[in-house]
């Protein structure tokens, strides 16, 4: 379980499970799009969301077709790493033409849910949970935030940043009627456990934890956690192996 939000301003939604390397084989094909009856890794999902973003900007560009090599060096990877996450889709290449962009795009938009929308909830409205409000206002049709919970009764039944801010008291009511099933949790540590105990029978299936604490969770629910002090220190690791080269 990792965390995928990088910081309070720049936030780079991942809320994607970590899924054993496997083979991927398909059925049930409809609609020009391949039904995965196993899982795909969950490196290769990153990159196919790379994709279909660098893709979207080129089809706005009135691109109609593409080679491996030009989406290589648009996500900065090899040709060769490309091709071989663009297996996974039923669209396969013409070595005149390249890669249809409307179909991959629409392909990777299928595997990766983003055909029907998915309604997130965020807990917490201190500076991070703003933060992520902010980032994410009117940026995500698919992925929207309907709601935001909080317990100070001066962030609550208010509007901040386009969503409607409700006293955490309301939570049951807002959540059978919004169908939401993904939380973003931005409390203090000793809350988190407490609400996704809550959240759990309602119907939430992924969770978004930048609380510094695991989450005790079924199997079946998926937890992304994120500190952005582990990332911090990273970067710094690599900083100095780098300068001392």
């Amino acid at each position: 379980m990792r965390y995928s939000f990088k910081n309070s301003a720049i936030i780079h939604f991942k809320a994607l499970k970590s899924f054993d390397i496997v083979k991927p084989r398909f059925n049930n094909f409809q609609s020009g799009v391949k039904t995965l009856n196993e899982k795909i890794p969950d490196k290769t999902i990153e990159r196919l969301s790379l994709y279909r973003r660098l893709l979207t900007y080129e089809l706005i560009q009135n691109r109609e077709n593409i080679y491996s090599h030009e989406i290589a060096q648009l996500a900065c990877l090899s040709s060769a790493q490309v091709r071989r996450d663009l297996m996974v889709l039923e669209h396969i290449g013409n070595p005149r033409k390249g890669y249809k962009v409307s179909q991959i795009i629409e392909q990777i938009s299928a595997i990766l849910g983003k055909t029907k929308i998915q309604k997130i909830a965020i807990f917490g409205v201190g500076n991070l949970g703003r933060a992520i409000l902010s980032y994410f206002s009117g940026k995500m049709q698919d992925l929207p935030i309907v709601a935001a919970f909080d317990t100070s009764l001066e962030k609550t039944d208010r509007v901040i940043c386009g969503c409607h801010v409700y006293h955490i008291s309301n939570f049951e009511e807002i959540f059978k009627k919004e169908n939401i099933s993904i939380v973003i949790l931005a409390v203090p540590v000793s809350s988190a456990q407490e609400i996704v105990d809550m959240l759990i029978p309602l119907g939430v299936s992924a969770f978004i934890n930048f609380a510094h604490v695991p989450l005790k969770v079924p199997d079946n629910i998926f937890v992304e956690n994120i500190d952005i002090m582990l990332t911090i220190e990273k970067a710094a690791y690599f900083a100095i192996q780098n300068r001392d080269r």
